[in-house]
């Protein structure tokens, strides 16, 4: 098996235009600790929709800090349509955002 990564800076993923050649091709998408507040919620999510709708990759995966100590895990769930005071530690949520589905576990340190 081969493993190739790449960076990409989700601010300019999350505007217009074409994704760059560089960022196609791969199974995943991974973020981990990159949501602080409400525009990080909203570019890294736009981002990943981009990424994914346009094929560029099969899944993405958010590591992300608590909602209680990141605004921006806040903004990210309401953009998702999650209450963040429901969410049971250890337990899934699955959704649609349009086309796409997720899933959101929250990892505790329990």
């Amino acid at each position: 098996n081969i493993v190739s990564t790449g960076t990409a800076n989700w601010d300019d993923l999350a505007g217009s235009g074409p994704v760059p050649d560089r960022l196609h091709g791969f199974d995943m998408v991974l973020g981990a600790d990159i949501i602080y507040d409400s525009k990080h919620a909203h570019s890294v999510l736009g981002s990943v929709r981009r990424l994914l709708r346009g094929g560029c990759a099969q899944e993405a995966i958010l590591v992300t800090g608590e909602p209680e100590k990141r605004e921006g895990i806040l903004d990210l769930d309401a953009a998702l349509g999650i209450d963040s005071g429901k969410v049971p530690d250890d337990e899934e949520l699955v959704g649609k955002d349009g086309d796409l589905c997720w899933t959101l576990r929250r990892l505790s340190a329990k």
